[in-house]
């Protein structure tokens, strides 16, 4: 059964286990301790829940184990629900920190009404360049296959493949590999994140805008609106564009991979939405729905401009203002210096004449986007 009563905290140093019972950290590692085991620990004083000077014994979110690790060496981040637990760390002397400066703990997700300490983890460093690399390789086999991303998220059978993308994703590969693994390897690294790619306080937004927002197509734009910065910090938003637009290119050879927006959002939805173990909205339908609409609002956003020409007008002396113009197509030159009165107009859908915009005297003039 879940409760509020838990802590998280976040690794500053590496810690290297002394015991058979310790914890390994990593700088980055988020650990979750039971606000309970910590309470009841013979040398907890007052404030050791925001600034821990004892043992504690919790959870490594990345490695999945559990252990005492020494509370200098990570910093609070704030209350989240967990499932009880009785164990805690037994007293001993602390080890001392080491010396030097603590690893960047990033930034506050900035949202509004959000506590001060729930900062979250960042991305590690070469997350977003690893990610691109595999979908660069990937679409450079093709994106036709029915059987890509229709295995489990940990499916990826290579261990030494995870061990290099954990390990020095710089020194792979992509090449070596086919698309079904490649496939496989880019969902397992998503899973294996130790950041959540988007803040569990973000994917409560989303889900509840997701709710009260019927038409899929407002629905992709207001969740883009939601993931913007600061609410994600610059990686996290980078990466999933990138994300986002592989998944709309997926989409394009739908005829031959079977992969449409709404199958590509329950592939991936759960995968990149996870939300508060809290919360009461989180469903995979919701976090289906909202991973569709951001494809689908990333497709719209790839469309290509239609053709553009323009239409020129040099009227000579005693020439009426409304005699008609003449259409053109535009050349690298064309356009700079014009006379007054020149016209542009951008020609869509077949249409002729579309609008005409007159320019003050001798300015450079460009066609409207549309």
């Amino acid at each position: 059964m879940a409760s509020p009563e838990g802590l998280q905290y976040r690794a500053l140093y590496e810690y290297q286990k002394g015991r058979e019972e310790d914890l390994a950290l990593s700088p980055g590692d988020v650990l979750t301790v039971s606000r309970a085991s910590l309470l009841a620990a013979p040398d907890y004083k007052d404030g050791d829940e925001r600034s821990p000077q004892g043992w504690l014994h919790g959870l490594n979110e990345r490695t999945k184990e559990r252990g005492d690790f020494p509370g200098t060496y990570v910093e609070y981040l704030g209350p989240v629900r967990i499932a009880a637990t009785a164990a805690k760390a037994k007293p001993r002397p602390l080890p001392p920190p080491p010396a030097g400066t603590p690893v960047p703990t990033g930034q506050p997700w900035g949202l509004p009404g959000q506590a001060e300490h729930s900062e979250q983890p960042t991305l590690p460093e070469q997350a977003l360049t690893t990610v691109a690399r595999l979908i660069e390789a990937l679409e450079k086999q093709g994106l036709d296959s029915e059987v890509l991303y229709t295995s489990a998220p940990g499916a990826l059978g290579d261990a030494e493949l995870k061990q290099a993308l954990l390990a020095d994703p710089s020194a792979v590969d992509m090449d070596l590999y086919g698309a079904q693994t490649l496939a496989e390897a880019l969902r397992w690294y998503l899973q294996e994140l130790p950041a959540p790619l988007i803040p569990p306080a973000v994917c409560t937004d989303l889900l509840h805008m997701a709710q009260e927002t019927p038409g899929l197509e407002e629905c992709g734009q207001r969740a883009r609106a939601l993931l913007a910065p600061p609410a994600l910090p610059q990686p996290h938003v980078l990466l999933l564009q990138d994300l986002a637009q592989h998944l709309g290119r997926l989409c394009q050879g739908s005829r031959k991979n079977r992969l449409s927006a709404r199958l590509l959002g329950e592939l991936f939805g759960e995968l990149l939405l996870r939300p508060a173990p809290s919360s009461t909205e989180a469903s995979p339908e919701l976090c289906a729905r909202i991973l569709e609409s951001l494809i689908v609002a990333s497709e719209a956003a790839d469309v290509p401009a239609a053709p553009v020409c323009r239409i020129k007008w040099h009227p000579k002396q005693g020439q009426s203002q409304n005699t008609a113009p003449s259409v053109v197509h535009p050349s690298p030159a064309d356009g700079m210096g014009m006379a007054t009165g020149a016209l542009h107009v951008s020609l869509c859908l077949g249409k002729e004449l579309a609008a005409w915009f007159p320019q003050g005297a001798n300015e450079p003039t460009a066609s409207p986007s549309l």
